[in-house]
């Protein structure tokens, strides 16, 4: 017996239904962004910013979200505009530089001259959970050549997300990066950087 036209075109149908007319998936790039702050005009501190080391898990362009201690899910609708350490390092900087009033703030390693002070990160949490933004970073205050470290810190705090849109999680993580500048900046100036 042979199959109707009818029942050969059924499967056909169906999978052109779930691959051609399903609707795309709208892509959200986001940025991080310093706080609006004046811009530094002072003669602040020399400071090198880096590097920012991140787990393997946030090196992917797409946002994390934490669904428990051991899952992580990302949102493929969701990309960082650029490698989320650079913009964790470019932010830092910018936060840091009108902090400390201070036209000497830069990345490391770059073309700018050595600085007197260095801070490096190790960035353990940059994500987002239910409702939250979370960042926990350890860091470290280096002195100049052959000086021992002169402070180190771990960073931990949250943000709430108002709502569940990409520049919100974006806003708030960018929020969480003002903070950590604010207690970087109080230990270069207990170290004598100011």
């Amino acid at each position: 017996m042979k199959p109707s036209p009818r029942r050969l075109l059924a499967p056909l149908l169906a999978l052109l239904l779930a691959t051609g007319c399903a609707s795309p998936l709208e892509l959200r790039y986001v940025t991080l962004a310093p706080a609006a702050e004046p811009a530094a005009r002072g003669d602040g501190p020399a400071l090198a910013v880096g590097p920012v080391t991140l787990p393997d898990y946030l090196l992917r362009g797409d946002l994390a979200e934490r669904l428990g201690p051991h899952r992580i899910s990302y949102r493929r609708d969701r990309r960082w505009a650029e490698a989320l350490d650079h913009g964790i390092q470019r932010v830092l900087v910018a936060n840091l530089a009108a902090r400390l009033d201070s036209a000497a703030v830069r990345q490391f390693p770059g073309p700018a001259p050595a600085a007197d002070r260095r801070v490096s990160l190790v960035v353990h949490r940059f994500e987002t959970e239910t409702a939250m933004a979370v960042a926990i970073v350890d860091w470290t205050l280096h002195g100049g050549s052959g000086e021992n470290d002169l402070a180190h810190g771990t960073f931990e705090a949250r943000e709430p997300l108002a709502d569940d849109r990409a520049a919100t999680q974006a806003a708030a993580l960018s929020a969480l990066l003002s903070a950590l500048a604010a207690e970087l900046a109080a230990a270069v100036t207990g170290a004598g950087g100011s």
